[in-house]
């Protein structure tokens, strides 16, 4: 995540960029650490997770987009967790363009992920 700042920083778009960092209420997912970098600019973004415990067999986890207008989220696809390292870093852009700044949440869903959340989130961030 320093480096895609870095490299907005020498582009001297920084300020097209969002950091936003998502927390959770629930037990279980108490110790991951997520953050989720997205350049509107060129509609891609970055994601780092730490601490993701393996989905159970049958499931993925999947990042959103929650768009500022309150409009159905979008995905921005499916987090694979390393499996010895409990964690994942994705590149990934929409499945259609977003306007403007945005929220993210990770959910649970099927795997393959799904085309709009149907499984519990587990994290949010702004």
């Amino acid at each position: 995540l320093a480096s895609a700042l870095a490299a907005a920083n020498e582009r001297g778009d920084k300020a097209e960029m969002q950091i936003s960092f998502l927390h959770t209420e629930i037990e279980t997912y108490s110790q991951v650490l997520a953050a989720v970098v997205w350049d509107d600019e060129t509609q891609s973004g970055l994601e780092r997770v730490t601490g993701l415990p393996m989905p159970e067999p049958g499931k993925d986890y999947q990042l959103w987009f929650l768009p500022s207008d309150e409009s159905a989220p979008v995905s921005a696809g499916v987090l694979k967790v390393e499996k010895d390292q409990n964690s994942c870093f994705v590149k990934f852009q929409p499945a259609s363009k977003i306007q403007g700044a945005t929220n993210f949440a990770v959910s649970i869903e099927r795997t393959g992920g799904m085309p709009s959340p149907e499984g519990p989130v587990i994290l949010v961030g702004r």
